[in-house]
């Protein structure tokens, strides 16, 4: 397996990224180097098998260039991975090459290494090239660039990986000439191991009903529903004997801070980023999960990674958003949770009140009562999947 450096300050704690991967994996970290840019040049034009006339171009920018001590393209990881990809292929032998990665990076290195190689390549897409949420509001070249990039895949590789089957149809739309059955549509989901010891535990009486949001809030999603039924119903005191709660966490959002200062809202609170070794930790102290959906068309292409964690706890669900995206579409199929539309506070506490009164005759009676359903999102039926895929190409 070849990976790259993460940047630091998302992954602080890199390593942990590969604890997980069996100790039988090589793993190689390839680092970006100070290429030149004939080499630059030189790994680029591999791609369409121009190796000697992207040298020769490549040397000429080199004399003009020599005097940037340390320049180099930012994608220089590419000329390095396919470096140690040729490598480990001469030390190990190859029979195919999965490339996975977001946007188009690993994917070039994929592409040159099958051809080098002549085994088969499968590309693994994790979120849509086009149509997700930051394509509104990308530049005319960012969007030639990804379009080009996706049309080089859905040409190149032997079979496509998407994360859903909308974002699996819309890209077999996009190309029409290209045979239905190289697309593939193989789910997210999550590792039981991850979540050992953080089942569903009943509320003991005096606790607060706690409902808990992760994650970011997009600027599209209005929460003054969700925080006026909360308060409503602490307001109320239908159920006399429930303190209600509802916590956020995630990283800073000034609509939500704005909200809550204003004091209208006392039974809500924002809680700060939280590092993933306490996600646990918070999910099981949590009664129900909040997820709030985007409303706008780029919906139903994003299947966010949260809702993976929320049914790997098998702690209940109220959704807030169109019933016809990914994520209600789980949460429908596994019975997790109640879907609610955006940007009505009656029947979000509706929904609410139905997670109270369900809470009291038993959560386990209500939810998740299709566990082999539930067995389709682990990570190991998923290996299994792309394990079938790369086995029908050798």
């Amino acid at each position: 397996m070849i990976t790259g450096q993460p940047r630091p300050d998302v992954f602080p704690n890199d390593d942990s990224l590969l604890l997980d991967i069996p100790e039988e994996t090589e793993i190689i970290r390839s680092i970006p180097t100070m290429l030149s840019p004939s080499e630059w040049c030189r790994s680029k034009s591999a791609l369409l098998g121009l190796e000697v006339i992207g040298g020769q171009i490549g040397r000429v920018i080199d004399g003009v260039a020599r005097r940037a001590q340390g320049w180099f393209p930012p994608w220089s990881w590419q000329a390095a991975a396919f470096r140690d990809g040729m490598e480990a292929a001469s030390k190990w032998g190859c029979d195919v090459v999965l490339s996975t990665s977001y946007p188009v990076i690993s994917h070039y290195v994929g592409a040159t290494l099958s051809s080098s190689l002549s085994c088969p390549w499968v590309a693994d897409i994790r979120d849509p090239l086009i149509g997700d949420r930051a394509w509104f509001f990308r530049t005319s070249l960012e969007k030639k660039e990804l379009r080009r990039g996706e049309h080089f895949i859905a040409n190149r590789a032997d079979a496509i990986i998407n994360v859903h089957s909308n974002i699996t149809q819309d890209m077999a739309t996009r190309h029409k000439n290209i045979q239905r059955s190289k697309f593939y549509t193989v789910l997210n989901g999550f590792d039981p191991s991850d979540l050992d010891n953080a089942k569903c535990k009943s509320r003991k009486n005096g606790e607060p009903f706690v409902l808990t949001y992760m994650g970011t809030i997009y600027p599209e999603c209005d929460i003054s529903p969700l925080l006026m039924a909360v308060q409503r119903l602490q307001d109320d005191n239908i159920h006399k004997e429930v303190e209600l709660r509802l916590d956020f966490y995630g990283s800073h959002n000034s609509r939500l801070n704005t909200l809550l200062e204003s004091g209208k809202y006392p039974a809500s609170s924002y809680l700060g980023y939280l590092s993933h070794e306490r996600v646990k930790d918070v999910l099981t102290a949590s009664d129900a999960l909040v997820l709030l959906v985007s409303p706008l068309p780029m919906g139903r292409h994003i299947v966010t990674g949260k809702i993976f964690e929320y049914i790997g706890i098998q702690k209940p669900i109220l959704l807030i958003g169109p019933s016809e995206s990914p994520a209600a579409e789980i949460v429908q199929s596994l019975e997790a949770g109640v879907v609610i539309p955006l940007g009505d506070p009656h029947k979000v506490r509706d929904g609410i009140i139905k997670l109270l009164d369900t809470q009291r005759n038993g959560y386990e009676k209500s939810f998740y009562k299709n566990t082999k359903e539930l067995n389709r999102y682990t990570r190991r039926s998923q290996a299994s999947e792309v394990a079938k895929i790369l086995s029908s190409l050798v």
